[in-house]
């Protein structure tokens, strides 16, 4: 009925829906989809649900704890928020102050609102404990005391209510009146001892449970806040019936609620009444208990959840950390690590590799265990490139180094070598990038392996281009194009995005500065073509940037504009860190060249901001950001991005850093200081064969001698 009532849309939103409820997916193309192109697909889907349903009639969706969802999650309230304008929907959240709602910020929408929830004052506080404890006059001695404890956190007002009421401290008399029971004190009321926290009250009824209850209550916060009964049962050792009995003290004392499914034959599943009631049960154990139940959980997960492993993997792993079950926890932390630079989920990967590499150095070391760390400290390199974090690149290449040595594995040597050229080249360090990746393709030839050569062809390519030997690279990465384009076309090579991609954008950009526009846009089509299939974001984005710079180079600021825009809405949607700066330092000037003078002031700053401590991206977005400065600040930012250019060898920005510094100069009428710089940029032009900017530059010369 829900595919019936989006109408014409109904054929392409069956296989999001159907994949998002775990059913069989009828669309052969789906499957072959990546998990990015598919992420796309969906959250538009569930959007239009939303809509349709309010649509039919008014719709209310509640979203607590928002705080604690995942980036998909969210990601599908920001694309629902986008459309509701006019649905008649309202969609309420909760979230803790930390939580960064953009949407609500002022100005975004005008539609969405924050409401900050204040501590109840004293006498919101003494009424919501007087509907607890009643209004006899002996408590209000006690009600006074607790509500000055309190604070005004009414979980604490209520969870110190049941412990006065658990603990006798507070009794129900019997009926006297028509309206029931009244409550009463049974000592006097500067006796009573009030804990200092909500965690100390929770954690003295938990201690006040019978043995076997607390036992449960424990295994239940170990699970985590929604508890299965299947898997509390199987760590329990307890048939389902005897579990359902036992349980039926914590659901009444309200530590559990039961969650109730459809079918009347099913078992009730559990979720805490508070993440911090879990926090607390967990927190009681000792970490020899903590340890041994995760392992009794991982295993009892692993069986009676065979057939769901794979999107169960992130939930494995912790189990299998926190029990110290290294091998398994190696294993699946490593494979939900995996999973996240597969779906461009770049921090959360570096989170998963290191937890993986961690758990790695707790097993014994032999030629299998070796490898692993090698390939482990492999995928951490694939995260941390996109994250913009090249310094710890080069420290995890340099470990990885000295175990493909001590391994004497000539293949993961070249696969490390390909890394540190990489990251040598964005941080600046263009002669040791150059020499780097020289070497990593010298290896991968003699080993024979394709993929090897592929991404070693990229790495030494760019290092040459970052270096001003643009015929080199162009001839280098010539020489590989029928491996981009055959079987490695659209393979995964270990690199952050498809090396068949990054090869012809890379190759790309070394025609666009050798002024060859149409043969730039020929390669930068191919890879377009590349990256719709893949539908990765890296793909995408650098593609939109090699068309960009073609256009760039060739003189086109519109076309430019238009192409990188397509990369930065690629940034904004996928958070790739180290797209900002790389699309910031080309978008900034081809922005400022037609007429968004304020819009590449703020992106350019951004970019810059960005890029801090990345070497060469630094200079060339502090390159970009000069563009749209006044002149005065612009001369100071050129002179800083224009000299480390100089340093660094990285003689393309030094071509492009010196023509903008005396251009600015001879804009302000000081052609002597103007002469300098430009002759400096067009001998470097003449170097490195940039045909385009070494006649510009001529033709400034002759202004500034007519």
């Amino acid at each position: 009925l829900t595919l019936l009532g989006l109408g014409p849309n109904q054929a392409s939103a069956a296989a999001p829906l159907q994949s998002l409820l775990d059913l069989k997916v009828t669309d052969a193309e789906w499957a072959q989809m990546s998990p990015d192109w598919r992420r796309d697909r969906i959250l538009p889907v569930l959007a239009t649900v939303m809509l349709r349903e309010s649509a039919v009639a008014p719709l209310l969706l509640l979203v607590e704890d928002l705080h604690w969802a995942d980036p998909q999650s969210v990601q599908m309230i920001e694309a629902l928020i986008d459309r509701m304008g006019g649905a008649r929907l309202l969609l309420l959240t909760t979230a803790r102050t930390a939580q960064r709602l953009t949407w609500a910020q002022a100005g975004h929408r005008s539609y969405c609102a924050s409401l900050p929830l204040a501590p109840l004052d004293a006498e919101a506080a003494n009424t919501l404990l007087t509907s607890m404890l009643g209004q006899e006059p002996d408590l209000a001695e006690l009600r006074a005391r607790i509500v000055a404890r309190a604070g005004g956190t009414p979980l604490f007002l209520e969870e110190f209510s049941r412990a006065l009421l658990e603990q006798g401290v507070v009794v129900r008399t019997a009926p006297s009146m028509p309206q029931g029971p009244a409550l009463q004190i049974t000592r006097s009321a500067d006796s009573v001892a009030i804990p200092v926290s909500v965690q100390a009250i929770l954690a003295t009824r938990i201690d006040q449970l019978a043995p076997d209850e607390r036992r449960l209550l424990q295994i239940a916060a170990v699970i985590g806040k929604d508890v299965p009964s299947a898997i509390l049962a199987g760590v329990a050792g307890l048939p389902r019936s005897v579990l359902q009995y036992r349980v039926t003290s914590l659901v009444a004392a309200e530590f559990l609620y039961e969650v109730r499914s459809n079918d009347p034959a099913q078992v009730e599943d559990y979720t805490f009444k508070h993440a911090l009631t879990q926090s607390v049960a967990y927190d009681g154990m000792l970490r020899r208990q903590q340890r041994d139940l995760h392992a009794r959980v991982l295993m009892t997960m692993e069986a009676l959840a065979a057939d769901r492993a794979e999107e169960m993997t992130e939930t494995l792993a912790e189990h299998a950390l926190r029990g110290e079950a290294w091998e398994r926890a190696t294993t699946l932390a490593a494979r939900a690590g995996q999973r996240a630079n597969a779906r461009s989920a770049y921090h959360s990967a570096i989170g998963f590799f290191e937890q993986a590499i961690t758990a790695s150095s707790y097993l014994p070391e032999t030629p299998q265990t070796l490898a692993q760390a090698i390939d482990l400290r492999l995928g951490l390199r694939v995260a941390l490139g996109p994250a913009s974090e090249y310094r710890r690149v080069l420290e995890v290449m340099d470990q990885v180094r000295d175990l493909a040595i001590r391994l004497g594995d000539a293949h993961r040597i070249a696969q490390v070598e390909v890394s540190r050229s990489i990251g040598q080249s964005v941080l600046g360090m263009i002669a040791e990038s150059v020499q780097t990746g020289a070497a990593a393709l010298a290896l991968a030839r003699a080993l024979g392996d394709p993929a090897t050569r592929l991404n070693a062809a990229y790495a030494y390519g760019q290092a040459l281009w970052f270096a001003g030997e643009l015929s080199q690279a162009a001839e280098v990465m010539t020489e590989h194009l029928y491996l981009a384009r055959g079987e490695l076309r659209l393979s995964s090579t270990g690199t952050s995005g498809t090396a068949s991609v990054l090869l012809m954008v890379c190759l790309a950009n070394t025609h666009s500065l050798l002024g060859a526009s149409d043969t730039a846009l020929t390669l930068a089509g191919e890879a377009a073509e590349i990256a719709r299939l893949t539908a990765k974001p890296y793909d995408i984005s650098y593609a939109h940037l090699a068309h960009g710079v073609a256009h760039l180079m060739a003189g086109d600021a519109l076309k430019a504009s238009s192409a990188l825009e397509g990369s930065l809405e690629v940034y904004r949607m996928a958070k790739i860190a180290v797209l900002l700066p790389s699309v910031s330092r080309f978008l900034g000037p081809a922005w400022v060249a037609i007429g968004r003078q304020e819009a590449a002031l703020e992106l350019t700053r951004e970019g810059l901001l960005a890029s801090r401590g990345s070497g060469a991206l630094t200079a060339w977005c502090g390159l970009a950001h000069a563009h749209a400065l006044p002149p005065e600040p612009a001369l100071i930012q050129l002179a800083e991005s224009s000299g480390m250019a100089l340093e660094l060898g990285c003689r393309p920005l030094a071509v492009l850093a010196l023509r903008r510094l005396g251009e600015v100069l001879l804009s302000l009428a000081r052609r002597e200081e103007a002469t300098p710089h430009l002759r400096q940029a067009l001998e470097l032009a003449r170097q490195t064969g940039m045909a385009g900017e070494a006649a510009a530059l001529e033709a400034l010369l002759e202004g500034t001698t007519a």
